[in-house]
């Protein structure tokens, strides 16, 4: 599964200014680990009143793993795109909306 922060994150550590202005800075930092593949996340917000943390820990699952958990509740895979304007799904992608249905009864 790639890197959930892309291809320019060092050592799973990304740092992003989302905003920057003359009384405010909001800041997207994260930091994942591949081994157990958990994002921490926090969005930072600094301003005249102070810094506000709003963080977020997320354990990321890949396709497979989902197709596996689906199966075990009994449903299959019925569609997998790119993401959520329907651009296929490839090697490359890092992002997947996954469709899941009820599997078939098995034949009596």
């Amino acid at each position: 599964m790639p890197d959930p922060g892309g291809p320019d994150v060092a050592r799973g550590q990304r740092v992003e200014a989302e905003r920057v202005a003359v009384d405010e800075v909001v800041l997207d930092v994260s930091r994942y680990d591949p081994v157990t593949q958990v994002l921490d996340e926090s969005h930072i917000h600094i301003g005249a009143d102070g810094i506000t943390l709003g963080p977020i820990s997320l354990r990321l699952a890949s396709p497979p793993e989902f197709d596996l958990m689906a199966r075990l509740a009994g449903l299959h895979l019925r569609e997998r795109r790119g993401g959520w304007k329907g651009e296929p799904f490839t090697a490359g992608s890092w992002r997947h909306v996954s469709v899941y249905e009820r599997a078939p009864a098995p034949p009596a």
